[in-house]
C-alpha cells in the first residue's frame, strides 16, 4: 500500500511537471503570436504614416520653439530628386475669432523663379546656397516662423519644382503662385510689344521715350486692379521696373558703348524676349498626382 502511494506521488509530480511545462509553452506561444501580430500591425501602419507625413517631396523634419524670440524654427528637407523653386507652408495656432470660429491658417510662400531665370540667362549654375534661393535636391534649410507658443502646427502644402511640375495640397497657394508669375509675364510681354512697335516706327525719333509714354498709361490701368489673387493684378510691379529701365536710357551719357539708342533698345528687348521664353513654361505648371 505504501509502495502504491509512493508511485502515485511520483505520478502526480510528473503530471504537474508536464502540466507546468505545457502551460509555460502555451504562454510562450501566445506571447509570440501576440508579438507577431503587433509587428504585423506596425508593418502595415508604417507605410500609411510615411505617406501621411511625406505627401510632398519637401518635409518638415523637426521644429524648435524659442519662447524669447517667439520664433518657431522649422528644419526643411528636400527629399525629392528635383530642385524646388517654390513652396508654401501653412501654419495654424488653433486660435479663434470673436465669434468662436477658427482663424484661417497663415501662409509662408517662397518663389525663387527669378534666381533660376537669371542663372539660365547667364548660362551658369544657379546659386543654391541662399536661404530664399533654389532649394536643391537633398538639401536642408531652416525657416523661422513667428509663433505665440509651441502649439503652432505647420504643414508643407505646395511644392513647385524646377521642371515646372508641382505637388498641390493647397489650391489657394498654387493659384497665387500662378497668378503672380502670369502677371509678371504679362507685364514683360506688354513691354516687349510696346518697345518693338516703337523701334519699328521709323517716324519715331526717340523710341525709348515713346515706349515709356505708352507704358505709363498701361501702369495707370494696371494699378486700378491691384489684386495679387489674379494675374492682371500682378502687372504693376513689372511695368514699373521696365519703365525705370527705359527712363535710364533717356539720361545724357547713359550709353558708354558705341551705337545708337535704337541699337541698345534692340539689345534690351532681345534680352527681354529670351526671359519671356524661359518664364512661359513656369506659368503652365503640371500638377502631379497625389502620392
Amino acid at each position: 500500500m505504501v509502495q502504491s502511494m509512493r508511485l502515485c506521488s511520483k505520478c502526480a509530480a510528473a503530471y504537474n511537471e508536464q502540466q507546468g511545462w505545457e502551460d509555460g509553452q502555451m504562454k510562450r506561444t501566445i506571447f509570440l503570436v501576440a508579438l507577431n501580430a503587433v509587428w504585423l500591425v506596425v508593418a502595415l501602419l508604417v507605410p500609411i504614416l510615411r505617406a501621411q507625413r511625406q505627401e510632398t517631396g519637401l518635409i518638415i523634419q523637426s521644429w524648435k520653439y524659442d519662447p524669447e524670440t517667439k520664433g518657431l524654427a522649422l528644419k526643411l528637407v528636400n527629399l525629392s530628386s528635383k530642385d524646388i523653386i517654390a513652396y508654401n507652408i501653412s501654419d495654424s495656432d488653433g486660435s479663434r475669432d470673436y465669434y468662436g470660429r477658427p482663424n484661417p491658417p497663415g501662409e509662408h510662400l517662397e518663389d525663387a523663379l527669378g534666381s533660376l531665370i537669371i542663372a539660365q540667362m547667364s548660362g551658369k549654375e544657379p546659386d543654391k546656397d541662399k536661404p530664399n534661393g533654389i532649394f536643391a535636391s537633398g538639401a536642408t534649410r531652416t525657416l523661422i516662423l513667428g509663433a505665440k507658443d509651441i502649439s503652432v502646427k505647420a504643414v508643407v502644402d505646395l511644392v513647385v519644382y524646377a521642371d515646372a511640375t508641382a505637388e498641390v495640397l493647397n489650391e489657394h497657394a498654387f493659384s497665387q503662385v500662378v497668378a503672380i508669375r502670369t502677371g509678371q509675364l504679362m507685364a514683360m510681354q506688354k513691354v516687349s510689344e510696346t518697345t518693338h512697335r516703337a523701334l519699328e516706327d521709323a517716324a519715331i525719333t526717340n523710341p525709348g521715350a515713346a515706349a515709356v509714354e505708352k507704358l505709363k498709361r498701361e501702369l495707370v490701368e494696371a494699378k486700378k486692379l491691384n489684386n495679387p489673387e489674379v494675374a492682371e493684378g500682378n502687372r504693376a510691379v513689372g511695368l514699373q521696373s521696365a519703365i525705370a529701365d527705359l527712363e535710364r536710357y533717356q539720361q545724357p551719357n547713359f550709353f558708354s558703348k558705341k551705337g545708337t539708342e535704337r541699337d541698345h533698345l534692340k539689345e534690351y528687348v532681345e534680352d527681354l524676349d529670351k526671359r519671356i521664353a524661359l518664364i512661359l513654361p513656369h506659368t503652365q505648371i503640371r500638377v502631379l498626382e497625389s502620392k
